[in-house]
């Protein structure tokens, strides 16, 4: 009997053991397991804190190039009204002349006048013009001028048509009308000091901004001031040189068309749409 108590004793004493074993295992594995899981969620939230920090570092510079680029574009609309009324007021200037030329044609087809009858307003007309080439841009300067001399020549001619006249005042206008609609490279001469000529690549945008560039490239001017108090500044950044050389390579057809910026004066920038 006592044997049996014994034996029966061992069992149960191995029986715990084994119970306590298994109840061990699962909870030792469970710890396991959440360990590794709040590894992996640890490195997700340094994960989603990095990316949320490269996020708010993009906005910021965004928002910054985005008041730059607002402030650029405003910019750019203030300088472009001021070329419009520029532009519009050399329009204005010789589409009146235009227009006195259109009013005597039909006055000739109406009501037939003489020569005699006529001959102020041509002169009139031609005087407009002698003004608007004197007091603007100095570009081409002999060439117009020869123009207008030989306009002059002609309207002093007493045997020539009425009709003729009015043809080469309307040319000589035409030429006129075109400088303003339209720009060109050329080379040309600058006097930089009283007796030094320097030659050099001229760059022409309407009747309104002239430029230069030197032979060599390495120097670029551009025309400031009014009549009679022109002057050439050549203390240009390098934003405005870049803009210039991009300018002449546009119309020289080095390079594709594009939109450039370019300065009217050393303050004053325009937005240009090369042709």
């Amino acid at each position: 009997m006592k044997k049996c108590i014994y034996l029966l004793s061992i069992f149960i004493i191995a029986a715990n053991s084994i119970f306590a074993e298994n109840i061990r295992s699962p909870i030792k594995n469970s710890s396991s397991k959440f360990s590794s899981d709040s590894q992996s969620l640890e490195v997700l939230i340094n994960q989603i804190q990095r990316e949320q920090e490269a996020y708010y570092k993009l906005l910021k510079e965004w928002g910054k190039e985005k008041t730059k680029i607002a402030g650029e574009i405003n910019f750019l609309k203030r300088e472009k009204e001021l070329l419009d009324k520029s532009i519009n007021d050399n329009q204005k200037e010789l589409s009146s002349l235009k227009a006195q030329v259109e009013k005597i044609k039909k006055e000739l087809e109406e009501k037939g006048k003489s020569q005699i009858s006529y001959s102020p307003y041509l002169w009139n007309c031609v005087k407009k013009l002698e003004d608007t080439i004197n007091k603007g841009l100095p570009f081409h300067i002999k060439e117009r001028k020869r123009r207008v001399e030989r306009l002059k020549g002609l309207l002093n001619e007493e045997n020539e048509t009425l009709e003729k006249k009015f043809k080469k005042l309307w040319e000589v206008l035409q030429i006129e009308l075109n400088y303003g609609d339209s720009c060109e490279v050329y080379e040309g001469s600058i006097k930089v000091s009283k007796n030094k000529i320097k030659m050099v690549k001229m760059l022409r945008i309407g009747k309104i901004a002239l430029f230069y560039r030197t032979l060599d490239g390495k120097e670029y001017g551009l025309l400031r001031g009014s009549y009679p108090d022109y002057e050439w500044i050549i203390n240009l950044n390098s934003s405005s040189i870049k803009e210039i050389k991009s300018a002449i390579d546009i119309i020289e057809k080095m390079k594709p068309s594009s939109i450039v910026s370019i300065p009217l004066s050393i303050t004053k920038e325009v937005e240009v749409k090369s042709r």
